[in-house]
């Protein structure tokens, strides 16, 4: 939060990793007239939880873009598929989330 206060980011996309995911970001890079794209893990339990549970309704029905994707490597072979849905679709149970637009969503 420190180094966004010193930057200029009007009109740029701030991207951080799940450490990152935090309101308070979210709220200082709108502040400063940015948008914002956050990782969401299973170590911030009830958002990750929140996240899922709204998703889970939401993925078949209203799904903008899918895609799937199968990498081997390490001795094993995984698969992910990936669903981007407008924010409209959830927005009613994240509203502390600032300027939310899209949520995506990898499961594998």
């Amino acid at each position: 939060p420190k180094l966004l206060r010193l930057l200029d980011i009007t009109g740029c996309l701030i991207t951080i990793d799940a450490m990152g995911c935090q309101t308070k970001i979210a709220e200082q890079i709108v502040q400063q007239e940015g948008d914002y794209l956050l990782a969401v893990k299973g170590d911030q339990e009830t958002l990750y939880r929140a996240v899922k549970k709204a998703l889970s309704a939401q993925v078949s029905a209203v799904s903008h873009a899918e895609n799937i994707t199968i990498e081997q490597g390490h001795g094993r072979i995984e698969a992910r598929e990936y669903h981007v849905l407008p924010a409209q679709a959830l927005s009613q149970q994240f509203p502390e989330w600032k300027n939310v637009k899209t949520v995506g969503v990898a499961i594998g």
